[in-house]
């Protein structure tokens, strides 16, 4: 039995979840920072009602590696498209620049920690939270998306606001859809090493 996530719990998390991304590209090592932040947020997250399960069923490991591809393939061709657009191949650019200070282990192995943290919070307090509270899902999902990519504000990169919202939005539906956290969080695990740092779109 899933437990309610209570008003001001959500917003108490939402409001440090702000502030924790407001420092977090503020530091060199920015991805130690996030992967801390991102863990804080999962613990607290759990605490006050997060979805969380970590079994994967046969089904489920298929979906994940097609969406995970198809997310790949999907952001391959918004890179091409991006490339006739100076300030957007600039965006894509910057944020590649900010992963070329890491070794290719070590950003691999922080990458995939922030994605089983990010999506415990993300998808599973955020998201559940929403669903859970608006009668309408696309409402949900899609307030649930702005909210994910408006964290990104702080970096003052477009691209990486836009490239939140897309993703923010094919996890919360994909979570919607499976109703469990762990199909996007295993999705999160794979798509972003591979996207930065074993096939890279730069």
């Amino acid at each position: 039995m899933h437990k309610k996530i209570r008003i001001p719990g959500f917003l108490s998390l939402l409001i440090l979840a702000y502030i924790l991304w407001y420092n977090v590209f503020k530091f060199s090592d920015f991805l130690y920072v996030m992967l801390i932040s991102s863990f804080v947020l999962a613990v607290l997250g759990v605490i006050f009602g997060a979805d969380i399960g970590l079994k994967v069923n046969k089904l489920e490991a298929v979906l994940i590696i097609l969406e995970t591809a198809l997310m790949y393939f999907l952001f391959w061709i918004l890179r091409f498209i991006a490339n006739f657009f100076e300030p957007l191949r600039e965006g894509i650019e910057d944020i590649y620049r900010l992963m070329d200070r890491y070794d290719f282990v070590l950003l691999i192995i922080v990458l995939m920690l922030i994605g089983i943290f990010e999506e415990i919070f993300w998808r599973g307090f955020v998201t559940k939270a929403l669903v859970d509270s608006i009668d309408n899902p696309v409402i949900a999902l899609t307030i649930s998306s702005a909210i994910y990519s408006l964290i990104y504000l702080y970096t003052m990169n477009i691209v990486l606001v836009i490239s939140a919202f897309i993703i923010g939005l094919i996890f919360s539906v994909t979570y919607f859809i499976t109703g469990k956290v762990t199909t996007t969080m295993y999705i999160h695990m794979l798509w972003t090493p591979l996207i930065f740092a074993i096939l890279p779109l730069n």
